[in-house]
C-alpha cells in the first residue's frame, strides 16, 4: 500500500512539472550586428558587436558635433537580456542594460558620468543599405 502511494505521488510530481514547461520562454536573441542610438540629444552612438557563446565584444562611435570617440565594447547576452560596457579612452566608461523588445531593437538605460538610467534604444542597423 505504502509502495502504490510513493509510485502515485511520484508520478504525480513528474506530472505536474512536465506541465510546468512552457514554450514561451524568452528565445534567445542574436545581438550579431550594427547598432545605432541618437536618444541622447546632440549624439549618435553606432557599434558594431559580435558575440561568442553569450560573451559580447566590438567598438563603436560616440559622434557629437564637436567631437567624436571612439570606445570598445564588452558584456554578455542572455536569452532577450543584454549587459554592454563601453570602454572610452578619453572619457568616463558607460554601460547600457537592456532587452530586445523585437528582433531590431534593444530597449534600456544607458548609466555613468552624466547618465543617471538614462532611457534609450538602439536600432539594427544595415551599414551596407543605399
Amino acid at each position: 500500500m505504502q509502495m502504490r502511494r510513493t509510485s502515485a505521488l511520484l508520478t504525480a510530481a513528474l506530472l505536474v512539472l512536465g506541465g510546468c514547461q512552457t514554450a514561451a520562454a524568452p528565445e534567445r536573441r542574436e545581438l550579431l550586428g550594427s547598432w545605432l542610438s541618437n536618444d541622447v540629444p546632440g549624439v549618435i552612438i553606432r557599434m558594431t558587436v559580435s558575440e561568442t557563446a553569450r560573451s559580447v565584444e566590438g567598438a563603436g562611435s560616440w559622434t557629437q558635433a564637436q567631437a567624436a570617440d571612439a570606445f570598445r565594447v564588452t558584456g554578455a547576452l542572455a536569452r532577450d537580456e543584454v549587459a554592454l560596457h563601453l570602454d572610452f579612452d578619453s572619457r568616463v566608461d558607460l554601460s547600457f542594460q537592456g532587452y530586445f523588445t523585437d528582433e531590431d531593437n534593444l530597449s534600456g538605460t544607458l548609466s555613468g558620468g552624466p547618465f543617471r538610467q538614462t532611457t534609450i534604444t538602439f536600432q539594427r542597423e544595415d551599414l551596407f543599405e543605399n
